[in-house]
């Protein structure tokens, strides 16, 4: 059987949404079928390629001209013109690391997505944010396809279903063959939509794999002296420069990713002590295995601080309230609410925690091989218990 996963995986440029993709395809290939990732362009978002991330709305919402934002972020790029191109950097890496995952050679869109049925038996749709309602749900919940096909881990992004959604998305993933969600609060609103039809939940891609088999694929390390990592994905000057005084304040030096989205702001400038341009996906595994504290508001972030015990703080975005729900539900999955902490809980703390990892541990043993139980089953077309 040849299956093919849909997933955030062509043109992207974030950590997270790589590792995901790459344990995903390496589990299923373990398993002893054909697998591929399925290169497909959304052409909406194409723009990002052109490093134009801010053209967007303004904080109050009222429309902008896209020329003045262009014209603004063109000066910008001029001033901090290193900054820039050392961004670029950091984009080739991660290219490279994506292009190195098995993947289909031509890139698909959303006319001819559907030729995709020739080539595979099989559609999985997931993880990450697979399902938020700014994706084309004729791909992301698998309308193009009549074979068998069901999602993994898919992901809202969210805490709860959004408002608008169900119009966009429910009809398709009614017609799944089997339908998992990453978050258990999604599950159970989402039963409540398909009650004729099971909603499990299954646990992130990077979790299938153990912490020795990403210790045995990444850098053994990446700078050789003590730091805390901060891995902060809002756009929230006040998270990022009170995280770095705050690690400041307990000794040791701070090590960012200015720029992240290839959003060039003056205030990075001087963000962070060690400021990273150059690390691909697997360094910035590493790079999380050997902090001495993890400080993000990433979910991913917070997945592999578990997955090597390290300890960490998770940010609650306060700006950004409808991506909190992912971090929040998998803390709770783990029982390590106490680790998410508003930026004034943060500043009240004067020490790196102390996390029990030994009960961590066991819950993710129990849901990965219940994840790959669900997994294997469905594509071999059994009824799981």
């Amino acid at each position: 059987m040849k299956v093919g996963i849909i997933t955030q995986y062509y043109g992207s440029y974030n950590f997270g949404g790589n590792l995901q993709a790459f344990a995903l395809q390496k589990v299923i290939d373990q398993t002893g079928f054909l697998c591929e990732l399925i290169c497909y362009n959304n052409c909406s978002k194409s723009i990002s390629c052109l490093y134009l991330n801010d053209i967007k709305r303004t904080e109050i919402g009222k429309p902008i001209s896209r020329t003045l934002v262009v014209v603004k972020y063109l000066i910008k790029c001029f001033i901090l013109r290193k900054d820039f191109f050392y961004s670029i950097r950091r984009r080739r890496k991660i290219f490279d690391y994506s292009n190195s995952i098995p993947h289909s050679q031509k890139i698909y869109d959303d006319r001819s997505i559907k030729e995709l049925n020739d080539s595979f038996d099989c559609f999985i749709v997931g993880s990450d944010c697979v399902w938020h309602q700014s994706e084309n749900p004729y791909v992301y919940s698998l309308v193009f396809s009549d074979k068998r096909k069901l999602s993994y881990a898919a992901s809202l992004g969210s805490e709860s279903i959004p408002n608008g959604w169900t119009k966009q998305f429910l009809d398709g993933i009614r017609e799944l063959d089997a339908i998992a969600v990453r978050e258990k609060s999604i599950a159970k609103e989402l039963q409540n939509l398909i009650p004729e039809k099971k909603v499990y939940v299954t646990v992130d891609p990077t979790l299938l794999l153990s912490a020795d088999e990403w210790a045995g694929i990444i850098p053994k390390k990446v700078v050789n002296e003590k730091y805390a990592l901060i891995y902060i994905l809002s756009e929230d000057k006040e998270q990022c420069l009170t995280s770095q005084n705050w690690v400041r304040s307990i000794g040791l030096k701070s090590y960012t990713f200015p720029h992240i989205h290839n959003i060039i702001n003056y205030w990075q400038r001087d963000f962070g002590d060690i400021r990273d341009f150059t690390s691909g996906p697997l360094e910035f595994v590493s790079l999380i295995k050997n902090a001495e504290i993890v400080i993000t508001d990433s979910f991913h972030a917070v997945v592999f601080s578990t997955i090597f015990h390290k300890p960490f703080y998770a940010l609650a975005r306060e700006k950004e309230k409808a991506f909190v729900g992912r971090v929040e539900n998998y803390l709770e999955e783990m029982k390590l609410t106490s680790q998410l902490v508003s930026l004034k809980k943060l500043i009240d703390t004067d020490t790196i925690p102390i996390i029990d990892f030994e009960n961590v541990d066991r819950l993710i043993e129990e849901k990965k091989e219940y994840s790959l139980r669900y997994l294997i089953d469905n594509l071999l077309e059994k009824e799981m218990n």
